[in-house]
């Protein structure tokens, strides 16, 4: 996969289902080393689509907790 072939929504449809796992139930009785790599590539996924929005034409986001990590997908037009 290349990123000119990577869009902003696969990245959403990715923390979607990161969001799930995050969500059961379940999700603290798994190992350490499982839930600190869900949460890690969740935040990543943060990155990357920040990153992918300014490549994409987007505006120039800061490198702020605000704007990369409570981005709203309404903003876009986007649906959660």
């Amino acid at each position: 996969m290349k990123i000119k072939d990577l869009t902003v929504k696969d990245i959403y449809e990715l923390q979607d289902e990161l969001d799930t796992i995050l969500g059961d139930i379940g999700f603290n009785s798994k190992p350490e080393g499982y839930r600190r790599g869900v949460k890690r590539t969740r935040l990543y996924l943060d990155y990357l689509a920040s990153g992918l929005r300014m490549i994409n034409g987007g505006p120039l986001e800061d490198h702020t907790i605000t704007s990369i990590h409570f981005h709203r997908r309404e903003q876009e037009g986007w649906e959660q």
